[in-house]
């Protein structure tokens, strides 16, 4: 769903929101919401994902996106 979303964002600097998800961390209910900002030069698309949750919660998916980043570059 969200996938598909990004893919239909067309213009440069659009921003396009997710809503907010429950979630669980360490077994308790917590809620992120979740944003998406495309930025567009030539025939290039990047994607910036922008969360807001607990700091602690946020901390823990940025160090886990920052290993997925690592992994691609190789």
């Amino acid at each position: 769903m969200i996938l598909s979303e990004i893919d239909e964002m067309i213009e440069n600097n659009e921003i396009k929101e997710f809503g907010t998800f429950d979630v669980m961390y360490k077994g308790k209910p917590s809620k992120i919401r979740v944003q998406a900002e495309i930025h567009i030069e030539d025939e290039d698309k990047e994607l910036v994902l922008y969360m807001y949750s607990t700091k602690k919660l946020v901390d823990v998916i940025e160090k886990e996106m920052l290993k997925v980043e690592e992994q691609r570059e190789f």
